[in-house]
């Protein structure tokens, strides 16, 4: 009966070291940098991007810079006006929305080289 308990407890105290030790020490997959913001809008301005990547990309926020998280509620607000979607233009909004999303990213460029 005491080798049960002593198992269960053992068994306990991994699991929960395990659990402690991936939520201080990993790093979530998701977490989007500068770069990736611009990568993905280039892929955009491109014609590149599709609606899956599109909507994968901005449908999480961005907890871990308030500069990016603005970015992103102003790339929604340009999707608001200017959704194409994929059609057999591979461009995904208008050329007034393109154009707006090439001044976020020449502020987003900008914004790197001041951090700099």
């Amino acid at each position: 009966m005491a080798g049960i308990i002593v198992t269960i407890l053992a068994t306990i105290i991994v699991v929960l070291g395990a659990g402690v030790g991936l939520a201080k020490f990993a790093k979530p997959w998701h977490r989007r940098d500068q770069q990736a913001f611009e990568r993905f809008i280039e892929r955009v301005l491109a014609g590149k991007a599709n609606d899956l990547e599109w909507s994968g990309f901005l449908s999480v926020a961005v907890h871990h810079s308030e500069f990016l998280e603005q970015v992103r509620l102003q790339i929604l607000a340009i999707e608001a006006k200017h959704w194409k979607g994929a059609g057999r233009n591979p461009y995904l909004l208008t050329k007034a929305g393109r154009a707006e999303l090439e001044a976020i990213l020449e502020t987003l460029k900008a914004h790197a080289e001041r951090e700099f």
